[in-house]
């Protein structure tokens, strides 16, 4: 996927996160090349931030360095990329929504592990890692459900 063999290994996270975080920012007007460069950015940081164990499973949210809250993000930001790239057919369009639905479970699981994820992103994250009914009229239930949580949301926003 991504080849971080061109990102210079004495690049710092910080100073990864901030390049690809500028990337990123600009991703709707970008190329081709500054996504895959930004792509490559968060993946060093990935590797960074696993090198550093930066995130435990056995913390909470009062372990976290408040500095190190932005690097949180770097799943999130790597699926908004890989959903958003065009893809050149739809079996590779598939492997890249997978891949993008991959990191986001990996992002919200990070948060709910650090207590972070709180009201409906909760409930909905929960209701989700749930095995999934296998009685239609339950999966249609659920579904409702998530229709009228959003619906709700949807007049709480301005």
């Amino acid at each position: 996927m991504a080849d971080i063999s061109r990102i210079d290994d004495s690049l710092t996270l910080s100073a990864a996160y901030q390049k690809a975080s500028e990337l990123c920012a600009s991703s709707p007007s970008a190329g081709k090349g500054q996504v895959q460069e930004a792509l490559d950015l968060l993946q060093h940081c990935e590797q960074l931030i696993q090198h550093a164990a930066l995130f435990s499973s056995n913390e909470d949210h009062d372990d976290l360095a408040t500095s190190h809250l932005k690097y949180l993000l770097v799943p999130s930001m790597k699926a908004e990329l890989l959903q958003n790239q065009p893809a050149p057919g739809p079996r590779e369009r598939l492997q890249q929504l997978q891949a993008a639905a991959s990191l986001y479970t990996q992002f919200l699981q990070r948060c709910h592990q650090y207590g972070i994820l709180g009201g409906s992103c909760k409930d909905t994250y929960l209701a989700q890692e749930q095995e999934k009914p296998q009685d239609p009229g339950k999966a249609r239930t659920h579904k409702v459900e998530r229709f009228k949580r959003s619906k709700q949301l949807a007049t709480l926003l301005p």
